[in-house]
């Protein structure tokens, strides 16, 4: 038998701050000694423009890229 624990979606419009709050929420239930789990993207801009997206592991903090405009390798969807 297992047990259910809760799940929280965050979702929303580009640009109204839920990786921010989502960081923040994360920081606050370690600090309490809660499991936390999931990922999160961040937007990663150049100049002003769009170049990719940075994936991070909320359990580890392991980073890494998700898309980036001049990824040499892998799948390609649109520029990314």
């Amino acid at each position: 038998m297992f047990t259910l624990k809760p799940l929280i979606l965050v979702t929303g419009p580009p640009g109204i701050g839920k990786t921010s709050i989502l960081r923040r929420t994360v920081k606050e239930l370690k600090n309490r000694k809660y499991a936390v789990g999931g990922m999160i993207c961040r937007e990663v801009r150049e100049a002003g423009v769009r170049v990719g997206f940075e994936i991070m592991d909320l359990s580890t903090g392991t980073r890494g890229w998700l898309a980036h405009v001049n990824q040499p390798t892998g799948p390609r969807i649109g520029k990314y």
